[in-house]
């Protein structure tokens, strides 16, 4: 055999490695925990003296972020953080915070409801190379009423997280399955960010019509 088919040969190999393996990527689908633990929230010293009831409905608790790369799904569970974090984040910006399931729900001593819901603004983009930093952004639209439904306030907020993931970052799959976890951990800054933000906006904007 020639040097010319040789050379033919190992091209043709290396093609169809190429090719078997975005095949395998085709089917490859990462589900991204982001809810993480031991979160910490800045503490407010002007809380509204009120007691707020959580409503995060159905839809937002099991909202998923889908991102697809490559053949890749990278589905990012943000409904489940959201879920966790967003009480212990709200408790400085209210005087205490319960959990509720709808607007309408019998609590006596709720004063204010807040719904969280996730806005169109919640994004997720790799860098251009592989060290480069990931773009995390998510958007929170919030609702704040009075125990009868009516409407007091409303805001969005918007988190952002750039950070690597490593050298490693766009090699996906289950032998990965660490940088799936640095991937989700920036998603949950993103998220963070927006609840702090989000705070920020209940206690200077919206506090004489939440309070009053």
């Amino acid at each position: 055999m020639n040097g010319s088919a040789k050379g033919c040969r190992k091209h043709l190999v290396r093609f169809l490695c190429v090719a078997v393996a975005a095949g395998g990527l085709g089917c490859m689908s990462n589900q991204i925990k982001v809810q993480q633990s031991g979160v910490q929230f800045n503490d407010r010293s002007d809380q509204i003296a009120l007691r707020a009831g959580l409503v995060i409905d159905d839809e937002a608790r099991r909202w998923v972020y889908t991102y697809k790369k490559l053949g890749v799904t990278y589905d990012f569970a943000l409904g489940q953080a959201l879920e966790a974090d967003a009480p212990e984040a709200l408790k400085k910006s209210f005087q205490e915070v319960v959990g509720i399931a709808a607007p309408g729900s019998p609590d006596s001593d709720v004063k204010r409801v807040v719904t969280l819901k996730f806005g169109p603004g919640t994004d997720w983009k790799f860098g251009p190379v592989v060290m480069a930093a990931n773009h995390a952004t998510v958007e929170l639209l919030c609702e704040i009423s009075g125990k009868n439904g009516k409407a007091l306030w409303s805001g969005s907020a918007l988190g952002h997280a750039d950070k690597t993931a490593g050298i490693y970052g766009y090699l996906p799959g289950p032998m990965n399955s660490w940088i799936n976890k640095a991937y989700g951990r920036i998603f949950h800054d993103a998220l963070t960010d927006a609840l702090e933000k989000l705070n920020d906006q209940i206690l200077t904007d919206g506090r004489k019509k939440i309070a009053g």
